[in-house]
């Protein structure tokens, strides 16, 4: 716990507060509103001002903390205490006051703080990420030798002789990497030190302290590291506002915690918004702060190894001798294009090979003709705008493919190969992947085996292979100007602003492409602006796209959405007669759980969030079909796996959903849901039966037996208000057959439709079972279902490496009555735009059909922000018909009311 002198630190400042205070507004110059915060005391307020200073590590000459402490050492020796407590990191930049004032060295300050860590016998994973990075590079100690070292402790205190921890820590710092560009300084040299050390270490010693600071290159490279080590020396790492910083995959990096203090969230900050394209000015420029904080950023993941200066303006031949030995390693840091690299490489490997010269020659030269191909193929179209040629590629714009959470855990917990994780971890704490490094990051995917399998272990080596064909389609097609890919982990783009994000996203990329699906805990953050395949705004991927879809399409499961607070004495009718329903937590992904007894769980849940209950499946699971979009296929190598999905798009609820959402110049996929034959269904199905050698076995509609139902002629285009059917109250009644004009037309056709569903007899409801669900999780519902379960057969109507076998389709069906269904069996269950990465079917043929339909054209890339921004505002206006808009702030509110959703009819209802 932190000493009574210290708890005033801690104490809470508003985000107001804090901004004066970072201007050091003396107490004369405070604006009156912050005055009244502290009782217009002025002692308040310098308390508010040392506090401030002490959290954030500031230089005491340069702040207004100077005017309130005149004691300089004891408020250094107040942020090291503070420090310590709080496990933060080191202050580096104040180490010309920590090291030669205090003579508290990094080395002392993270043994104290693992002495006492291990005293109070917390777990390694107490220490948050970064400072546990910095005690593995210092002390050597990471979670291994750490449980090691804790068992040590503990042994020794059961033999009766307690031990201290301090004997169990090492002595002195291990060997770290300093580069020759970094800067040697004295540290606090007492005379006792001197006598101590060697000849040649006292003569560097004079040198540094007569002349001050070194170029640790033209020193000598063992007694720069023997001074470090006994604490005499230590180092700057210099950074200057034109540097340009290398982020290369991550390595020593531990993933333990995020602390959260105003350091650790600068650094995360800059990871995502760093590339070697952009100097460290410019840098600060973008994210609207001071260059000095960032200078300070990146001069600590250089230090760590977590970057690198792209050039360092140090001359290898000018170094000490003493670090020729060193070069090799110094050269692997330094930045190479990664053409010139290649051709490095293999003119290397040429040279050395002198048994066959004839062959060295002529593959010599077709390396160089493979290389210039490559450089062509990475020449920008100048007939797209949107792709305007720059003077190089690597300084032009690029292309941000989103992703979450969820694909980096996929790539981590596969075992999918080891080189692998290391980008993995690169991809979730840096949350980017540049398109430099993609190179090693696709060869790791390559390496996947793909191993045919069931479950979790069969969806991340699913997602592993369809990412390195997406990463490979985006990078490396002449027709969209074969630009280069970054990817970006949504989340961390949440640790920026949203003008911040906005400015970031418009400066570096052209072109934004989402994964498909993306889990609903995520918080978006994009640029209307620009064009985006994937969810424009955050509320889309939100409870409130899937109700505004089935208020557009008329259609959509039975669903109810519940309010936080709701107590539920009962479900809906439909629900009650489902097996299965559908729960979907506020801000969460869905389950699928019993519908008996589920309103126990229900009320449970409501205690803490708002709920979206819909219905699932009668007798078993529901049918899913995934319909990708565009629909449309202008290739001239159509196949019938790939065309059988045009039909869909003739289904009467896509053709609603598409007079306001772009299925054309936008991709992604719909999902139709089959809800087995419920009484609450507009069509009538026939029974699906058994296969008798497998009793689990339902033979699966094939797509082909689909139905296309004849459509009437619509012609209007122009939705109102009646088209969303947003119906505020049950008692509601519609007009009388007879009336002309066309929203009373639009009503007497759903009257029609009431009256058909009305005349359904209830013995010709379909008894359909299915296999149950294993466990509720939401996201493995949610994707395995999503494998278009459809069959040609028993034969996958996405497998392209297969074709229909009619023998054995004849022979696996004799026992089998064949479904056929129509499309009012079929309703809308959801919408998800980007590029799915589930299934590499589904993924092939969306990347088809964006090629084929030129949707990286200027003109339609033009028209989908056009149709994004509409989209957005009908969205909103959607929203706002049932929360009032001054009732929430936030990018997607929580409902304030309860709404009863049937066959695209909203209406408010009290449970």
């Amino acid at each position: 716990m932190m000493s009574q002198s210290m708890s005033w630190v801690s104490m809470d400042l508003s985000p107001e507060v804090e901004t004066v205070i970072s201007k050091s507004l003396a107490w004369v110059k405070t604006p009156q509103k912050i005055k009244e915060v502290f009782g217009n005391s002025q002692k308040g307020y310098e308390k508010a001002v040392h506090a401030y200073s002490i959290r954030n590590q500031l230089r005491h000459s340069e702040n207004l903390v100077k005017q309130i402490n005149k004691n300089e050492a004891k408020y250094y020796e107040d942020i090291v205490s503070y420090s310590k407590e709080k496990l933060m990191l080191y202050p580096y930049h104040l180490s010309d006051k920590v090291v030669r004032g205090l003579r508290i060295t990094p080395f002392e300050y993270y043994s104290s703080i693992l002495e006492k860590t291990m005293e109070h016998e917390k777990s390694y994973d107490s220490l948050p990420n970064f400072t546990a990075a910095d005690c593995l590079r210092l002390l050597g100690i990471g979670r291994n030798q750490y449980i090691e070292l804790m068992n040590q402790h503990r042994s020794s205190r059961k033999l009766f002789r307690k031990k201290p921890v301090k004997e169990l820590l090492p002595t002195k710092p291990i060997d770290i990497n300093i580069e020759p560009w970094f800067l040697v300084q004295p540290g606090c040299i007492l005379e006792d030190d001197i006598a101590l050390i060697k000849p040649n270490e006292r003569v560097l010693i004079d040198n540094i302290v007569d002349h001050g600071r070194q170029i640790a290159g033209t020193l000598e490279y063992d007694c720069v590291h023997s001074l470090y080590r006994k604490g005499l020396v230590y180092v700057d790492v210099p950074i200057d506002n034109d540097d340009y910083i290398v982020v290369p995959p991550l390595e020593g990096f531990v993933m333990n915690r995020v602390l959260g203090d105003y350091f650790e969230t600068l650094l995360y900050k800059i990871f995502v918004s760093i590339d070697e394209h952009t100097t460290v000015k410019e840098l600060a420029t973008v994210l609207d702060m001071d260059v000095q904080n960032i200078k300070n950023a990146v001069s600590l993941f250089c230090r760590l190894g977590f970057a690198y200066k792209k050039q360092t303006g140090v001359d290898l031949n000018s170094l000490d001798p003493s670090w020729k030995t060193h070069v090799s390693q110094i050269k692997s840091r330094t930045y190479t294009a990664p053409e010139e690299s290649l051709l490095v490489e293999l003119e290397s490997a040429v040279a050395e090979d002198d048994s066959f010269p004839s062959d060295a020659t002529t593959n010599k030269s077709k390396s160089s003709a493979s290389i210039e191909r490559s450089k062509s193929s990475m020449s920008i179209s100048s007939d797209n705008s949107f792709f305007a040629p720059s003077s190089t590629v690597g300084t032009s714009k690029r292309i941000a493919f989103l992703y979450d959470s969820t694909l980096t855990a996929f790539l981590m917990m596969g075992n999918l190969s080891q080189g692998l994780k290391s980008h993995a971890i690169t991809m979730f704490e840096v949350g980017k992947m540049a398109d430099e490094s993609l190179d090693s990051f696709l060869t790791e995917l390559d390496n996947v085996e793909i191993v045919e399998g069931e479950g979790e272990a069969q969806r991340y080596f699913e997602h592993a292979r369809t990412l390195k064909d997406t990463i490979l389609f985006l990078r490396n097609n002449p027709s969209m100007g074969s630009m280069a890919v970054d990817l970006l982990r949504c989340e961390s783009l949440l640790n920026l602003d949203r003008n911040t994000c906005s400015r970031l996203l418009k400066k570096n990329y052209e072109l934004l492409v989402s994964m498909a699906p993306l889990s609903n805990e995520v918080e978006l953050r994009s640029c209307e602006e620009l064009p985006h395949f994937g969810p424009v705004i955050p509320q889309i991927n939100s409870i409130w796209f899937k109700l505004f879809l089935y208020s557009v399409a008329n259609s959509g499961p039975t669903s109810v959405l519940l309010s936080r607070g709701t107590l539920l004495s009962e479900l809906p009718l439909e629900l009650r007669e489902c097996d299965k329903i559908l729960v979907t937590s506020w801000g969460h992904d869905g389950g699928v759980i019993p519908s008996a007894n589920a309103l126990f769980t229900l009320n449970d849940m409501l205690n803490h969030s708002a709920l979206f209950v819909q219905a699932y499946g009668i007798n078993g699971e529901s049918s899913i079909i995934v319909v990708p979009f565009p629909f449309s296929n202008k290739s001239k190598n159509d196949d019938k796996k790939s065309n059988i999905y045009t039909k869909w798009a003739k289904h009467p609820a896509i053709i609603k959903l598409s007079r306001v959402i772009d299925l054309e110049r936008n991709c992604g996929y719909i999902t139709m849901i089959n809800i087995c034959g419920s009484k609450f269904s507009m069509a009538h199905t026939n029974q699906v039966t058994h296969d008798n050698r497998n009793k689990d076995l339902v033979v699966q509609p094939k797509l082909e037996d689909v139905l296309e139902e004849p459509l009437g002629n619509d012609e209007d285009d122009n939705l109102s208000e009646e088209d969303y059917h947003l119906v505020r109250s049950s008692n509601s009644i519609p007009p009388k057959n007879g009336f002309t004009d066309e929203i009373c037309e639009k009503i007497y056709q759903e009257e029609i439709e009431n009256e058909l569903f009305n005349d359904c007899p209830q013995n010709d409801t379909t008894t359909c079972t299915s296999s149950e669900p294993q466990g509720f999780d939401a996201r493995q519902q949610k994707l395995e279902s999503l494998r278009l379960d459809l069959k040609f057969g028993d034969l996958s109507v996405l497998d392209k490496t297969t074709e229909l076998d009619h023998q054995n389709l004849e022979k696996n069906q004799r026992t089998s009555q064949e479904t056929n269904l129509r499309f009012d069996d079929w309703t809308i269950l959801d919408c998800y735009f980007g590029i799915p990465l589930f299934d590499a079917g589904v993924n092939q043929i969306i990347c088809d059909r964006m090629l084929s339909n030129g949707l990286w054209d200027s003109s339609s890339l033009e028209q989908l922000v056009k149709s994004n921004s509409e989209l957005a505002v009908k969205l909103k206006e959607f929203i706002n018909t049932y929360q009032a808009p001054s009732t929430w702030s936030e990018d997607v509110p929580l409902p304030s009311k309860n709404f009863y959703c049937h066959k695209g009819r909203l209406v408010e209802f009290s449970p």
